[in-house]
């Protein structure tokens, strides 16, 4: 037989042909390129053919667009929908609905306090924690709750709420970003990571920026927050004001005149006051009408001494 009596491209016959008229055109869905009797060749998947007797690969057009099809699709309707779109122009579904099959059916209303994920499936809000909804899911499914007071939660899905930052509190229900954490006073607000998710509250340093009241003699000690006024060694702290500490020592159990007198003092006292008593050393006693006196370590009792008339 010679070339002339072959199927033409487009066509196909069966094994043993004897002549073109057992050749046949390639059905809708397949192409062929060549010369004779093989098999007309299948559109690869994500094609249609909707042309009897096509000739060539380019006659399979691509499905469109959010839409797939197996080999040797024939018709637009063999292009169904991914997974998340929806009409016969698969258009992705609403953020509040969601499709998890393929098809040209509708999109479903994903339930309160979600959003879709992915388009598949919807996963609880900003602001708000809980299970998945979907096919990748969702026997763990459950409602999504808000996030408390002093909570945030900035991302969809069923992540648990995040505390606010140290040194920041917020009184807002579902809160979805970290900012809606407020610093306590004397704090600023540091953002930093990426898109500014990430929180921090500095204390601000009174002492180092000289805006502190501490007194003299004192030193500003920074606390978070705020700061102290530590009094310097040997002062302390009266009505807001560093001061030398002043003991009153009264003078108490004076002995008979000339009693037990040594020294050529005519009385013995003891002193008595705040304890414990200061030494001795750091007693000054001053005797009424003039005359002396001496101050000596107690015994048990305090500091004692010893006073001469004028």
């Amino acid at each position: 037989s010679s070339s002339s009596s072959l199927c033409s491209t487009g066509q196909t016959g069966p094994d043993g042909w004897t002549g073109l008229g057992q050749c046949r055109h390639c059905i809708a869905g397949t192409y062929k390129d060549i010369k004779g009797n093989t098999t007309c060749t299948l559109c690869p998947a994500n094609t249609y053919s909707t042309t009897v007797g096509a000739t060539s690969l380019s006659d399979c057009l691509s499905c469109q667009a959010n839409s797939f099809s197996l080999p040797g699709a024939n018709s637009t309707d063999l292009c169904p929908c991914n997974e998340g779109h929806t009409t016969k122009s698969c258009v992705t579904c609403n953020r509040t609905f969601y499709k998890d099959y393929t098809g040209f059916g509708d999109c479903t209303p994903c339930p309160a306090n979600t959003t879709h994920w992915n388009k598949t499936h919807c996963a609880c809000d900003l602001g708000f924690t809980g299970g998945a909804f979907g096919n990748s899911s969702a026997s763990s499914f459950k409602n999504c709750t808000e996030c408390p007071p002093e909570t945030y939660k900035d991302v969809y899905g069923q992540s648990p709420c995040t505390p606010c930052p140290p040194y920041s509190n917020s009184s807002a229900f579902h809160a979805g970003n970290v900012t809606a954490c407020e610093c306590f006073p004397f704090f600023k607000r540091r953002l930093s990571g990426p898109e500014g998710r990430v929180m921090e509250c500095i204390d601000d340093d009174e002492c180092e920026a000289e805006v502190h009241d501490c007194p003299e003699l004192s030193n500003c000690v920074n606390t978070p927050g705020s700061f102290t006024c530590a009094c310097h060694s040997g002062t302390v702290m009266k009505d807001g004001v560093c001061v030398v500490p002043v003991s009153t020592w009264n003078v108490t159990s004076l002995s008979p005149e000339g009693g037990a007198s040594t020294g050529g003092y005519d009385v013995f006292f003891a002193l008595v006051g705040d304890a414990p008593p200061p030494p001795a050393a750091a007693l000054s006693v001053h005797v009424v009408g003039g005359g002396s006196a001496a101050v000596a370590p107690g015994g048990g009792g305090g500091p004692w001494g010893q006073a001469k008339k004028p």
